[in-house]
């Protein structure tokens, strides 16, 4: 299981992860720290694969400026930080199944 909420209920997640590979509308990473809303629970060295689908209205920033790229420019070993949609939770979704969690916002280092 990657995050519990109640069943029914919506959840947010926010991530800081590293990059393994992007595909046309995937992001794969290995996430480091993972914040869950509700309930404020915050669970650090997680060192575990997911797999996030990110659709094409989804905002791709790199550094603190905040320039918008594409996410064919995160490459394999950057450390990113990610929002995810608010979304009813399911079970794909609570155990970190492939494509079961849409990225909202993705940031990437400072070039």
């Amino acid at each position: 299981m990657l995050f519990y909420v109640p069943p029914g209920s919506t959840f947010t997640l926010s991530m800081t992860a590293t990059v393994v590979s992007t595909g046309p509308e995937s992001l794969r990473v290995r996430v480091n720290t993972l914040r869950s809303l509700p309930g404020n629970m915050v669970l650090r060295r997680l060192d575990r694969p997911l797999v996030l689908t990110v659709p094409s209205y989804a905002s791709i920033e790199r550094g603190v400026v905040g320039n918008v790229v594409q996410l064919a420019d995160a490459k394999r070993g950057e450390r990113v930080s990610v929002w995810t949609e608010t979304a009813t939770v399911t079970a794909a979704a609570s155990e970190g199944r492939a494509g079961a969690i849409s990225a909202e916002r993705i940031v990437l280092p400072a070039a």
